[in-house]
């Protein structure tokens, strides 16, 4: 009887270890286009005004997007309202994003990675943290 429940168990817990790991592909893949929009938007921003300035409107434009793919391609969010799912999902990404432009300055200014370099570093350190957050939306 207890083997039964025991290998039920096992059995689950690897499904839902499958389930995530292929979620966290196309995760991992809408992360990328939303690196792209960021980076591109950070560099064209950037020639026009200061760095940081320029980061915290590329932040939001790429959390816009990936928001929009995810929605689409990775989590099944339920929310009929877009408006109060696009702001629960702005609200989860809080954190991640002062983590990631906390440590976007840093590799800029402390260590003087160049303004991508810093980019690909810190985006990095809150994909873990995103993924992990908008599963629970």
């Amino acid at each position: 009887m207890f083997r039964a429940e025991g290998s039920r168990w096992r059995m689950e817990a690897l499904e839902n270890l499958k389930v995530d790991f292929f979620r966290f592909q196309r995760f991992a893949l809408v992360g990328g286009v939303g690196f792209i929009v960021d980076a591109g938007i950070l560099h064209i921003l950037s020639m026009f005004m200061e760095v940081y300035i320029a980061r915290l409107i590329s932040l939001v434009f790429a959390i816009t997007t990936t928001w929009s793919l995810n929605r689409k391609f990775t989590f099944s969010f339920r929310e009929k309202n877009l408006f109060l799912e696009y702001t629960k999902y702005l609200f989860a990404s809080k954190f991640s994003a002062g983590v990631n432009y906390l440590s976007f300055l840093f590799f800029f200014y402390i260590l003087s990675f160049g303004s991508i370099f810093s980019l690909i570093f810190a985006t990095s350190i809150s994909m873990f943290l995103n993924f992990y957050f908008y599963k629970k939306i």
